[in-house]
Formats: C-alpha cells, sequence, structure tokens
C-alpha cells in the first residue's frame, strides 16, 4: 500500500484551487491510501446539519471525476460565496442536486453550477482528542514500550 499527501484546503479556497492552484498557499495536508489524481484536495466539513456526514469529517474530492448517480459532489453556483456538497441524482435526463440538509429541497442542476470535484472518500475521527489526552496516550505508549 502506498499513501498520498493531499492538501487540506478551506472552502473559501476551493474555486481557487480548482482554478489555478499555485495560488493556494497549503499549511495542511491530509494522508490517503488511495489512488487520486494530482489535481485532488481535502476539505473538512464545517456543518452540524448534515445528514449522514458529521462536522470535523474529512473530504477527500477529486475534481478530475464526473459525478454519475448517488455521488456525492462539490457544486458551485454562480453568484454563492461559496461551493456546497451536495448528493447528485439522476433521473431520465435530469440532474438533481440533493443538499445534505433536509431543510432545503433539491435543485435541478443548470448552467448556473459546475462541478468541483467527487468525493472519492470520508475520514472520521470517531474520538476526539484533547491535548491532554494526547499527552496521557503517549505516556502510555511509553511505559508499555518499556515493558
Amino acid at each position: 500500500m502506498h499513501w498520498l499527501r493531499v492538501p487540506l484546503i478551506a472552502w473559501h479556497q476551493i474555486r481557487n484551487w480548482i482554478e489555478n492552484p499555485a495560488l493556494i498557499e497549503i499549511e495542511d495536508s491530509v494522508l490517503v491510501e488511495i489512488d487520486v489524481s494530482n489535481r485532488s484536495y481535502a476539505v473538512q466539513v464545517e456543518e452540524e446539519d448534515w445528514e449522514q456526514i458529521t462536522r470535523d469529517s474529512i473530504l477527500i474530492i477529486d475534481p478530475q471525476l464526473i459525478p454519475t448517480h448517488k455521488d456525492y459532489a462539490i457544486v458551485y453556483k454562480e453568484g454563492q460565496d461559496l461551493p456546497t456538497l451536495k448528493q447528485v441524482l439522476i433521473d431520465e435526463s435530469k440532474i438533481h442536486l440533493k443538499p445534505l440538509n433536509t431543510y432545503f429541497p433539491p435543485t435541478i442542476y443548470d448552467l448556473t453550477y459546475q462541478f468541483f470535484g467527487v468525493v472519492v472518500q470520508i475520514k472520521k475521527n470517531t474520538k476526539a482528542y484533547s491535548n491532554s489526552s494526547k499527552e496521557t496516550r503517549h505516556v502510555i505508549v511509553e511505559r508499555a514500550s518499556k515493558t
């Protein structure tokens, strides 16, 4: 197995990343164990009201993939400040974009929308670590290695 480093960017940087990644200063990255294109990126979920994907999960996005039925995709609508995550639903010749917040209805894809990539992996921590728990874990690992 091989590991690849994917840049972790902010939601407001996605559009710039798609247009010209060289303009983005990368501060953090995420290791992934799957094959992704060299234009792939990661974003951290900031929303608390998304169905199925929890806050602080990391989405690995490949912008070179074309979304298919039931994929999750990063979608930008002309005139909006930020792109968002939608589920792509294809019914005959229409593409529906389903928000992850169930309070909002699906919309129909038209030329005012752009796809900025498909979610290929979701990374989620099952336990949050504070600095004190990291220190405790380090001590436990250190003690275990001495025995």
